[in-house]
């Protein structure tokens, strides 16, 4: 009995302990469940809540991924520095730094969908944005939100409660709106929008927002009018075929990020009344036959196919702006009348439904390439057309055993081709497997027609490849593009996605039809290597002659920096931000340098020097101001251009009798006349250097007074030679003498002189005035500038292009070589080093006659994007302090060039 007395208080606090636990698991575990179940029977589409007055709308169907790829995406830091996007830089770099998209409970919220939109406001020019974001599992807990504030107060954060209560976020003369509808998260910065978004009948757009393309990181739905607006931005004949073309309300367009790639892509239905565009529309595309005629040389195309050419003339023709209609009526008369051949026999009757242009690399003049459709036809005309006086062919140029002819081709041709941009007057032409091969450069023609022979063809290119991965065959379109070489039209207009995509250099986009669809698919990478690429609003047109040097002027600060030039007989200083030019006007020629050394402490700004041919010298600021005091006639008719160094400017005039004479303006305008004096004029500025202790009071420079038999000095900023200097050369040369700092052979550092005769002898000299062991060197060519060093090498180049580099240590392999191309270079030449990547290694710069300047790795390897068209001295600087090189030149255009260089393996 006392036994089964004991054994009853067990048993109910055991049944205490059970309904404990039963109550905890129908609290934290069914509860829950059913809530989500409630909530996911009750979920909404987050695109319903937007209205359908957008003109942009985008989802993101997985953001925590999505998110992850724009944070390693290569080209994103480049992005950001987009003015429209900047603002969007400290974010990003906190959430990238902080790791925070690996929080589990960050992935958990991240793994619902977002919907965004801009909105326009009705009646107004003004614009809204609306996005929502499905909270998924976290829907529940969301619905807290309200009671927790109530415990935790958040500055600037109020909720309001009403028929839509939200919450309400303000920050200055904004306010950002917070609202939550069942699974939904709803943010906008109109109150309108979201009170109708919050209320029952917020929930009725989701047919407005049909997304077919799949498997995209980004879909976009676009107003129709601004697509055409940004692919025909400054492209008159495409706007006038928007307007013959019919696109639905919105455009689809996804978006894809690998780290080296974007993807994108676009589809639309499109109808028209235009009969030919109509015809055009009808052609299915297929694959095209061209990409075995571009070969691997080619650095970008553009290629029709699916279309004939009489088909794409009859489209050009229905626009009065391209006059083509005209010009075909007189060119048809023309034909029979000279050849007996009408414009349908002497064009249409044998080409094919594909053609071309394409260029090669280092090679400014394009290929045109025709696909034959009857050989024998074409071979009928082009007899009938050479038997006759007025179209000739000459066929006397062979190359490596192969006959290139040249014909001149009939005005009435030349008319229609200029209208489509093509312009080749004399071409040399070839027929290989079916094509009409045609090009100005019979050295073009060579290069194509040997690499197809070789089976070297783009198509087998791994930079080709990687752009064309995954991607649909056909096309009656294609655009291979290299920023390098060309610049394509959508690229070229002021929208902030035409400037993004301008950051990557290589491209290829293509447009296929199919049942009067239009897919349009475009893939941009980076590239490959060290490259630059043109800056957005470059270049300017500095108007009238421009001198060819540019020199970077930078501040203390890093900001305010300016690109310094001459204009005929005046001084530019341009901002590189804004391209705001300050221009001080003169009577003479004039040049414009840095003020080496110094600011100008009243002007709170850094300094530089315009000096006219006839001494008259002014010290500026960098908005072309001068300083107190100043300008200064010192009187002299300058011989040479000026020097900078310490806050003194050097100018080199010529006295009676012929002798040279050195004066110097330092910042107060006070004017000095250096006691050494020399037997001829000096005819180039000197090259400064400090000595090895580093003390600017003990700097040196080194000049040459030009002669037949002449000296060169290595003398103090005072003038003062060093002993044993002067050293006499035996030859004529062109230039001042290089110092430079270097280690040879086991010495300890010191300052070293290098100078190169016209005629070819090298001598580099140590600071006692001695020769190196085994110079002078004999190299062969004739030489207008003088070596630069690059920290381990002379460099030098001929006046017939070609580039040496010497080793002024090892006599193995002491000389290496390289002929640049179409390169003459003579006194108005300049060979720079400069480390432009910022990797320790200067890399090397040459300009010469021409409107080129190339650029080389130490190991002799061009970099992409050179030659550039520019020519001249150009300046490198961090122009605006984002840490990246920049590279500012003329043209010989009178137009100021800028570009930033890229890094990469």
């Amino acid at each position: 009995m006392s036994d089964e007395v004991k054994s009853k208080p067990k048993k109910k606090k055991k049944s205490r302990l059970f309904r404990i636990i039963r109550f905890l698991f129908v609290l934290f575990v069914v509860v829950p469940l059913v809530l989500e179940l409630v909530f996911f029977l009750m979920r909404i589409n987050p695109g319903a809540v937007i209205p359908d007055t957008f003109f942009v709308f985008t989802k993101i169907s997985h953001p925590q991924a999505v998110s992850s790829r724009v944070l390693e995406h290569e080209s994103l830091p480049e992005i950001l520095t987009n003015p429209d996007l900047a603002t969007l830089t400290p974010v990003l770099s906190n959430i990238r730094s902080s790791g925070i998209l690996e929080k589990p409970l960050v992935k958990l919220a991240l793994r619902g969908s977002i919907s965004a939109a801009l909105l326009n406001s009705a009646g107004t020019d003004t614009q809204s944005f609306i996005a929502a974001w499905d909270s998924a599992l976290l829907a529940p807990f969301l619905r807290l939100l309200p009671v927790i504030t109530k415990f935790y107060t958040v500055p600037d954060l109020n909720y309001v409660q009403g028929k839509t209560s939200r919450f309400e976020f303000k920050s200055g003369d904004s306010t950002i709106y917070l609202g939550l509808k069942r699974n939904l998260l709803i943010v906008s910065d109109n109150a309108e929008v979201i009170s109708h978004a919050l209320s029952s009948e917020g929930a009725s757009f989701a047919s407005e927002k049909k997304i077919t393309l799949k498997k995209q990181d980004i879909a976009i739905l676009l107003s129709s009018a601004a697509v055409t607006k940004m692919m025909a931005d400054g492209n008159p004949l495409l706007e006038q075929v928007f307007t013959h073309v019919k696109f639905p309300d919105h455009i689809e367009l996804g978006i894809n990020i690998e780290p080296k790639r974007l993807n994108v892509s676009m589809v639309t239905p499109v109808s028209t009344e235009n009969a030919a565009i109509k015809n055009l529309l009808s052609n299915n595309s297929m694959p095209p036959a061209m990409m075995n005629i571009f070969p691997e040389s080619a650095q970008y195309y553009t290629g029709i196919s699916s279309m004939g050419l009489r088909d794409l003339m009859n489209v050009m023709a229905e626009f009065p702006e391209t006059e083509l209609e005209d010009t075909l009526k007189t060119a048809d008369r023309a034909a029979k009348t000279l050849l007996g051949l009408s414009v349908d026999d002497l064009l249409y009757s044998w080409t094919a439904d594909e053609f071309a242009v394409f260029g090669l690399e280092d090679r400014p003049t394009p290929v045109i390439a025709v696909k034959i459709g009857d050989e024998a036809k074409r071979q009928a005309v082009f007899d009938k057309a050479f038997h006759s006086i007025f179209v000739k062919e000459d066929t006397r140029l062979v190359l490596d055993g192969n006959r290139i002819p040249q014909i001149e081709l009939p005005g009435f041709v030349n008319a229609i081709l200029k209208i489509m941009h093509v312009t080749v007057p004399r071409p040399y032409y070839t027929i290989h497997e079916n094509w009409l091969i045609l090009s100005e450069s019979p050295e073009n023609i060579l290069t194509t027609v040997t690499e197809l022979r070789q089976g070297s063809l783009l198509a087998k290119n791994p930079a080709w490849q990687k752009l064309s991965e995954g991607g649909a065959a056909n096309a009656s379109l294609a655009l291979f593009y290299s920023l390098n070489r060309s610049l394509p039209f959508f690229l070229k207009g002021g929208s902030a996605a035409a400037s993004v995509l301008r950051m990557y250099r290589l491209g290829l986009m293509k447009i296929s039809v199919k049942d009067n669809v239009i897919t349009l698919t475009l893939t941009a990478t980076p590239g490959s290597g060290k490259g630059l690429e043109s800056m957005p609003g470059y270049p300017i047109d500095i108007g009238r002659k421009t001198g060819n040097a540019v020199y970077a002027l930078l501040t203390e600060s890093g900001s305010d920096s300016r690109l310094l030039l001459s204009r005929n007989n005046s001084a530019l200083s341009v901002n590189p931000a804004d391209h705001t030019v300050y221009e001080l006007q003169g009577e003479a020629p004039v040049w414009v340098i840095p003020a080496e050394g110094f600011t100008i402490k009243s002007m709170k700004d850094s300094a530089a020097w315009v000096v006219s041919s006839r001494g008259l010298v002014t010290l500026v600021n960098g908005n072309m101001e001068p300083a107190d005091g100043f300008p200064v006639i010192s009187g002299l008719k300058l011989t040479s251009a000026p020097a900078a160094w310490n806050s003194r400017v050097y100018l080199f005039s010529e006295e009676t009798g012929g002798r040279g004479t050195i004066h110097t303006i330092d910042s107060r305008g006070h004017i000095n006349k250096l006691e050494t004096d020399f037997d001829s004029p000096v005819l180039s500025p000197p090259l400064f250097i400090e000595s090895v202790s580093g003390r600017a009071e003990s700097a040196l420079m080194a000049l040459y007074p030009k002669s037949f038999l002449g000296e060169i000095f290595l003398c103090d900023t005072d003038g003062k030679p060093q002993a044993p200097w002067p050293i006499v050369v035996a030859d004529i040369a062109f230039g001042a003498p290089l110092p430079f700092v270097a280690a040879i052979n086991g010495s300890s550092p010191q300052i070293h002189v290098a100078f190169i005769t016209m005629a070819g002898e090298l001598s580099v000299f140590n600071e006692q005035g001695s020769l190196l062991p085994d110079f002078p060197l004999e190299i062969n060519g004739v030489f207008y500038i003088q070596p630069v060093w690059d920290g381990q090498y002379l460099w030098l180049v001929s006046e017939e292009g070609i580039l040496y580099r010497i080793d002024v240590e090892n006599t193995i392999n002491r000389i290496m070589e390289q002929k640049i191309p179409d390169l003459t270079v003579k006194e108005n030449g300049f060979l720079i080093a400069a480390d432009v990547d910022y990797d320790g290694i200067p890399e090397i710069f040459i300009s010469g006659e021409g409107n080129a300047i190339y650029g080389y790795t130490r190991n002799m390897i061009s970099i992409d994007g050179f030659p550039l068209s520019a020519w001249g001295r150009p300046a490198f600087a961090d122009l605006n302090g984002d840490g990246i090189m920049n590279c500012a030149a003329a043209g010989m255009d009178n137009k100021l060039y800028r570009w930033r260089f890229r890094t990469g393996n």
